[in-house]
């Protein structure tokens, strides 16, 4: 995240030069955007230390010189964990116990519905989030699923199942 921090301290200094600026700016640099931001970021906003109405992010996005992004779209995070017990029974004889994994199997597709609850997003920032998803359409090498996930982006949830344990032997 060199790049963009060395970004936010140039805009930083050209910005104070130009005398501009209508409103008060603060940098904050934490190092746990990539983990939730618990520890960084969401602890600067929990303790009333950051007191502003926008947070940026300098995460690249896939941004290239040529190229550049600003992705005013990011949504947030929802951890959430589901505990499924079981019975464990031999691998010959399953229909003697309770396979949990089959159960997580089962609610798998119940969860992946949150996907289909439309955001109530802001009308002024319509604009702009359409111009990320051209920006995100722009990459050539998507499939056709991945352009209809992408299309859907801002509008919709994403759900992803990003860790699964389970099972003894």
């Amino acid at each position: 995240m060199k790049g963009s921090c060395a970004a936010a301290m140039v805009a930083a200094k050209i910005l104070h030069r130009s005398g501009k600026i209508p409103h008060s700016v603060e940098f904050w640099f934490t190092c746990d955007e990539e983990i939730g931001g618990g520890d960084g970021a969401q602890w600067l906003a929990n303790d009333g230390i950051i007191k502003g109405d926008v947070c940026i992010i300098g995460d690249s996005s896939g941004s290239t010189p040529t190229s550049p992004y600003v992705d005013v779209g990011c949504k947030g995070i929802l951890w959430t964990r589901v505990h499924v017990g079981g019975k464990t029974a031999h691998g010959s004889q399953p229909y003697l116990g309770e396979n949990a994994i089959d159960k997580i199997l089962a609610l798998a597709p119940h969860v992946k519905k949150m996907g289909n609850y439309r955001l109530d997003v802001p009308v002024d920032l319509k604009p702009a989030l359409r111009s990320s998803i051209r920006f995100l359409l722009s990459k050539e090498s998507l499939t056709e699923e991945q352009k209809r996930a992408t299309k859907r982006v801002f509008d919709y949830p994403t759900v992803a199942f990003d860790v699964i344990n389970g099972g003894s032997r």
